[in-house]
């Protein structure tokens, strides 16, 4: 099996899924699943290092009984930049736009841990953008095409563990463009590399905290990101005076929460339903933010800011 050098020094598994105009799957009993090792169930296929590793369980699940478990495992020992991985033998190649999403559910990790995710390419060349739960943060990964050792990372938002949460991916092969919403919150847009067609499913995590999937649906669409990412919403942070102006030409503000890079709320304003809303940064410690700003719409924007 192939082995391919990657970030975390983590696991690798894919599912090459048999892809239609939608293909939904919650690792149930009458889907074919039974508990215990996912290796050797509905084509599954893992080194035997690592088989232990992931498990068809009924201790957590959204939908149904059942959902694929990453657990883990104190006597595998997970080192090295060398990743086995974990595939299904029938490989099926989606085109168009895609919505991949799921229901991930992260357990407070023995030590420092992580669990990533992303589509790949056959050969794993795409060097995708991809999200990572690190810590509570959840954070792009973006790989340099022309270097793959080459690595940044971008912290997009928060995530809660021991809780279910919604992961929705929304891919424009023709654009070129990956959005990514995390309970239904756009965290981030960018650029996929070399990637014109969905091929592979992968997670990856540390073998220091259990993690859960379920509720899988894969899903031809005829959105673009185009349309999934239009809105009248702006902000802009004075560098003379401090102040950050959020405006929005056809929704109401309800609050603009903004959180410094530890998660840590620093400020909670109420937007009072209008348009436009002034956040006075100047007292703020230079570095990064997140905003998150509402809407009586209920819908929510979030973005990164840099004070200098």
């Amino acid at each position: 099996m192939k082995k391919t050098t990657l970030f975390f020094s983590v696991i690798i598994f894919g599912n090459l899924l048999s892809l239609q105009a939608q293909n939904t799957f919650s690792f149930e009993a009458d889907e074919g699943y039974s508990l215990g090792e996912v290796h050797g169930q509905q084509g599954w296929e893992a080194e035997n290092t690592f088989t232990s590793l992931f498990v068809i369980s009924d201790v957590h699940s959204s939908d149904g009984d059942y959902a694929l478990k990453g657990q883990v495992d104190a006597a595998v020992n997970v080192g090295g930049n060398e990743l086995p991985g974990i595939t299904n033998s029938t490989l099926a190649i989606g085109s168009g736009n895609l919505s991949v999403s799921m229901d991930l559910y992260l357990e407070t990790p023995n030590q420092t841990g992580a669990m990533d995710l992303f589509a790949s390419a056959i050969d794993d060349s795409s060097a995708s953008p991809r999200l990572a739960f690190v810590n509570g943060f959840i954070v792009v990964v973006d790989i340099d095409p022309q270097n793959p050792t080459d690595y940044d990372f971008d912290q997009v938002g928060f995530f809660e563990y021991n809780t279910w949460l919604s992961y929705r991916a929304e891919y424009d092969f023709t654009a070129g463009q990956v959005a990514y919403y995390v309970n239904d919150e756009l965290l981030y847009t960018g650029a996929i590399n070399n990637l014109s067609q969905f091929n592979k499913l992968c997670f990856f995590f540390l073998n220091q905290g259990d993690f859960y999937v379920d509720n899988v649906s894969l899903q031809e669409t005829g959105l673009s990101i185009e349309n999934i990412n239009t809105q009248d919403f702006t902000y802009h942070l004075s560098n003379s005076n401090g102040v950050l102006t959020l405006s929005s030409n056809n929704r109401q503000i309800t609050s603009v929460e903004i959180f410094n890079i530890l998660g840590q709320e620093v400020n909670h304003s109420r937007g009072n339903n209008s348009k436009q809303v002034l956040v006075d940064m100047a007292s703020y410690k230079e570095g990064v933010y997140i905003v998150r700003t509402s809407f009586t719409s209920g819908e929510q924007n979030s973005f990164k800011i840099l004070k200098d």
